[in-house]
């Protein structure tokens, strides 16, 4: 098998092209046509309404178009003049940041890894060895865009896309706000500075980080990685469940700011502690489910345990206990092509090796995952008892609707 999968190194590293060399000479979004626009809504409208209903509509729009819709139409084409992408700001405000409701499970987005096709079926006992291996090669992908070596995607005509959204895939994280939420990327290219280089990992309801880079630059091989996931497992497995702060994550917005910042008020450790999370090139839960098909595996994904997630990290990968693997994702800074990209990397460095690391054999020595210890109150405890009701609430809403129009 590993002598027939493409090399993906070769197939998603460029040669002297840059990965974001592009961005200032791509065009800027298209304004649409008005009347354009007018008829493609009608066109919409019309296999769903009476002859009567569409003839009304039809009155309705064509007064808006030579009326008020012109006017609109103006105001549009000048703020056009004046920017890159005239609908970002609007339709990230609107579709992500100004909704109060809970992310988690209405919001974010939940992928299931493609490598249980091939190398990792279900095995009980095999969580930390294959992440271990596809945390490592995540990195490796990671490591490519920071080096700005991730080809340019094109279209069949050979066409630019733009490539902004891989620079929010890693080091990002959503901030709730009273009113709105915000995005706040840490993450930075070679060419721009130093980007963090550390993983935030949840278990059990605990929290802790550890660097995902040695010192020298370069990136932990998966036995490093396996070394302190699996000092992570033995401390939680010798400890009690821990404070699963992360469930005030699934809460509704503004009741998660309030939260929030009752939580930076305590203690500056608290502080700290959130930048770390906020800041890790991805947060990674291990989980003790053993989801035993893809269903149950996608409801687990979206839909478990909130104590043991961070539903605001714009990339968390979870690995179950029997060894299969999932991503629950915040939608504000990424689509989902994104992130099939960065699998389908990964998947094919996994098929190469055919799930098993054969590079070196030496772990170094790394300094310990640190837990992150935050200062709470009963205040703070009661609201993650909360959040949790607001989650489990979330999810059985979304579930009776599913399963009701299914």
């Amino acid at each position: 098998m590993a002598a027939r999968v493409p090399d993906p190194d070769k197939m998603f590293a460029s040669g002297d092209e840059k990965t974001f060399q592009f961005q200032s000479s791509l065009p800027s979004l298209p304004l649409p046509d008005l009347q354009n626009t007018l008829r493609k809504y009608l066109e919409s409208v019309k296999p769903h309404v009476t002859p009567e209903e569409y003839s009304h509509t039809e009155s309705i729009v064509r007064q808006f178009g030579s009326g008020i819709g012109q006017e609109l139409q103006q105001k549009l084409k000048l703020k056009a003049q004046n920017s890159r992408n005239w609908m970002e700001k609007w339709w990230e405000d609107a579709a992500y940041f100004e909704g109060r409701y809970p992310i988690a499970p209405l919001v974010n987005l939940a992928g299931l890894f493609p490598y249980a096709y091939h190398c990792y079926p279900p095995k009980a006992g095999t969580q930390i060895e294959r992440a271990g291996v596809i945390l490592h090669y995540t990195l490796k992908f990671w490591e490519m865009i920071r080096k700005e070596r991730l080809k340019a995607e094109k279209d069949n005509k050979g066409n630019r896309f733009c490539m902004y959204q891989f620079k929010r895939a890693f080091s990002t994280c959503r901030i709730p706000g009273i009113n709105k939420d915000k995005l706040l990327s840490y993450f930075l290219t070679d060419s721009e500075g130093t980007s963090p280089g550390h993983l935030s990992v949840m278990c059990n309801g605990h929290i802790f980080v550890f660097d995902a880079v040695a010192a020298d630059g370069e990136i932990l091989t998966p036995l490093e990685i396996q070394s302190q996931l699996q000092r992570i497992r033995d401390r939680c497995d010798n400890q009690p469940e821990g404070l699963g702060l992360g469930a005030l994550t699934g809460d509704e917005r503004t009741s998660w700011a309030k939260t929030r910042s009752q939580l930076l008020a305590l203690h500056p450790d608290n502080f700290k502690n959130l930048e770390l999370i906020q800041s890790s090139i991805i947060n990674v839960a291990l989980d003790d489910n053993q989801p035993q098909d893809n269903s149950e595996l996608f409801h687990t994904t979206l839909a478990a345990n909130p104590a043991n997630r961070w539903f605001d990290k714009s990339n968390t990968y979870i690995f179950y206990e029997n060894g299969l693997g999932a991503a629950n994702c915040d939608h504000a800074p990424c689509d989902g092509m994104m992130f099939v990209t960065m699998l389908l990397y990964t998947d094919l460095h996994i098929m190469r090796c055919q799930g098993q690391w054969k590079g070196s054999k030496e772990i170094r020595d790394h300094p310990e995952p640190v837990e992150l210890e935050f200062r709470v109150n009963d205040d703070i405890r009661c609201a993650i008892e909360h959040a949790k009701l607001v989650f489990k609430t979330s999810v059985s809403t979304l579930f009776y609707f599913a399963t009701f129009f299914n």
